[in-house]
């Protein structure tokens, strides 16, 4: 996570680059960059307190996933776009997230290839955004601890 502008609550989020094998061939993802927009929440609900709230945009989505065939037939680069807003509070002694995530691509017609990166997409989504959250969360305990000081 680096700051760009922490009095806007702005900050840019890396994930690392993946490559991940099927029996057809791979997909691959370069580091993945979020423009994330942090602001504080005074969401409470019982026993839960939301704490803060991050919206998260894809900025390199462009060509970013790569489809390689492992027997014939060309590489597929594959345009994605994306967001995503994380609510991040406690609850009890835990720490709960909850995400809505947005996710758009652009796939060549090749038969199967859609269903391919469906199932790709859909699990990397899931675990970059808990990645991205917990990440922001700790940018905001950083922001906490460095305005407490």
């Amino acid at each position: 996570v680096n700051c760009l502008d922490e009095a806007a609550g702005l900050f840019e989020v890396f994930l690392p680059s993946v490559k991940y094998p099927f029996p057809m061939g791979s997909i691959s993802i370069p580091q993945p960059r979020f423009l994330a927009t942090v602001r504080d929440s005074i969401g409470d609900d019982g026993e839960y307190h939301e704490r803060l709230i991050g919206d998260l945009v894809l900025q390199n989505g462009k060509d970013i996933l790569k489809f390689e065939p492992k027997l014939f037939g060309p590489t597929f680069a594959i345009s994605a776009a994306g967001w995503a807003r994380c609510h991040v509070g406690r609850e009890g002694g835990a720490v709960r997230m909850v995400a809505d995530v947005e996710l758009g691509m652009k796939v060549p017609k090749v038969p199967g290839l859609s269903r391919i990166m469906e199932f790709f997409v859909k699990n990397y989504a899931n675990q970059s955004t808990k990645d991205c959250t917990v990440a922001l969360a700790k940018g905001a305990d950083i922001m906490v601890e460095n305005k407490s000081s």
